[in-house]
């Protein structure tokens, strides 16, 4: 492994007590529910639901959740409590691995995503899913990858450039939270351990020197910022950043600006906590958190006419 995949992997392991906190009760769990048959555990998601929601024959909507880890680490089995959290609010919730480096490059990581998002069709045939009420979301690189999706379903000439197959399902709202969302400014400046070299060498197949300088050259440059090519037919969103955030700082708000700008209706949280930093919202035992996640679920409560009472974390 690199120094930044290491680096990322003590990250979960460190964070994976204190980002699982709480324990939610009568949640049920169904994991590793493959998309495609092409990668085991890497291309199957876990599924999360309310016990008590499937015995009343009603239809219910969905999160499907794509972890973080900088592209090239992380795992589904990290963000079992936020996913129960959604259950508890009412969603059934779709958690999904995808195959990372050196397995293949971003396109193909955008390639297994939309496979999965697609694959919702399918499970609503097994599980009560209302497919007029899918909520697309992420963190740090999860919340790029989210964005891609949203302009992959917009826009032709995005979804030819990446080489990725159509959407077939709606979107009805989408939350990147903390989110990588615009890579060619996120990389103006390098990160210690060699992060973005690495990112830029093992997600887009392109060698770059420290400073990374040539960066521009690479083909898929153009698209390293999505929220550019999502139209006045982007879903509704929920923005969430952190002021001081050490990897993402700025993103959020340049995000939710944009989407502004596209006649998108955004809610926003964001704090600026000196120790409120990236991904912050995933530590549920931390005042923002809950106080983000918690006005998350009001706006897609509202958003999707959902009749369900909002659970604090």
């Amino acid at each position: 492994m690199t120094r930044s995949q290491v680096l990322f992997k003590i990250i979960d392991v460190l964070m994976k007590r204190p980002q699982n906190a709480i324990k939610y009760e009568g949640v049920t769990i169904i994991k590793d529910v493959p998309y495609n048959d092409e990668g085991g555990k890497s291309t199957s998601g876990d599924i999360y639901f309310e016990e008590s929601l499937l015995p009343d024959n009603g239809k219910y909507p969905i999160i499907f959740n794509i972890h973080g880890g900088g592209f090239i680490m992380g795992d589904k089995s990290y963000r079992k409590c936020l996913c129960s959290f959604y259950a508890k609010n009412g969603y059934i919730v779709y958690n999904i691995n995808f195959r990372m480096p050196k397995e293949q490059y971003f396109t193909g990581i955008l390639k297994d995503c939309v496979q999965a998002l697609n694959h919702l069709t399918s499970l609503s045939q097994e599980y009560p899913i209302d497919l007029n009420k899918i909520v697309l979301t992420g963190d740090s690189s999860g919340a790029f990858i989210a964005l891609c999706l949203a302009a992959i379903r917009c826009n032709k000439n995005f979804r030819e450039a990446l080489n990725a197959p159509e959407i077939t399902v709606d979107v009805a709202a989408i939350a990147p939270l903390c989110g990588m969302c615009d890579l060619k400014k996120i990389m103006e400046k390098p990160l210690p351990f060699g992060i973005f070299k690495d990112i830029s060498e093992l997600v887009f197949n392109y060698e770059t020197d420290k400073k990374l300088s040539n960066l521009s050259s690479n083909e898929l440059y153009d698209y390293f910022n999505p929220v550019d090519f999502i139209d006045n037919r982007c879903p509704n969103a929920f923005v969430a950043w952190a002021e001081n955030d050490l990897i993402c700082k700025g993103q959020g708000k340049s995000t939710a600006d944009t989407l502004r700008e596209k006649n998108c209706k955004v809610e926003t949280y964001f704090t600026c906590g000196l120790f409120d930093n990236h991904c912050y919202h995933l530590q549920f035992k931390k005042k923002h958190a809950k106080l983000c996640m918690e006005k998350m679920m009001r706006f897609l409560k509202e958003n999707l006419n959902i009749n369900t009472e909002t659970v604090k974390v």
